[in-house]
């Protein structure tokens, strides 16, 4: 009985991890800035997805546009490795600028808040994720800007 018991265990472990591998996972982070809390939502292809506040854990799960999550994953797997990626350097405010990223397999991409990419993989990339960080704010009730208490 024991070993009928850890044969499925190891089983249903290779059927996770296969599930794992077939249904990837990307993070885009919104780091925020001093008068607008950051989001991060970690999605799916079909749109199931984590939102939380600033880049902290937990969050709440949301539902996002399931053709842009595909499209943004699909674009993540053309791109090639995101460390490798040029980055577009832009002047940012210490307390007011925020960064944006992308997180797939391991890698982090290059900050993609900055306009005007040259390169078209970049552009698309950080297009997408700014639609997605959009929509994860307001699916998930995260304000646009900090409320500050007088």
């Amino acid at each position: 009985m024991r070993m009928l018991f850890a044969l499925l265990f190891v089983l249903s472990g290779i059927v996770c991890g296969d599930a794992a591998l077939q249904n990837p996972q990307a993070t885009v982070i919104d780091t925020g800035s001093t008068n607008r809390p950051g989001v991060r939502v970690t999605l799916d292809e079909h749109g199931t997805a984590i939102a939380s506040p600033g880049e902290g854990t937990g969050g709440k799960q949301i539902k996002l546009d399931g053709t842009l999550c595909k499209r943004l994953l699909d674009r993540l797997k053309e791109a090639g490795a995101l460390g490798d990626l040029p980055a577009r350097h832009c002047m940012k405010s210490a307390s007011f600028g925020s960064r944006l990223y992308i997180e797939f397999k391991g890698e982090r991409s290059p900050d993609l808040s900055c306009s005007g990419q040259n390169d078209s993989r970049v552009a698309d990339l950080q297009d997408l994720a700014q639609k997605i960080a959009e929509s994860a704010r307001s699916a998930a009730n995260i304000p646009n800007e900090r409320r500050f208490e007088r």
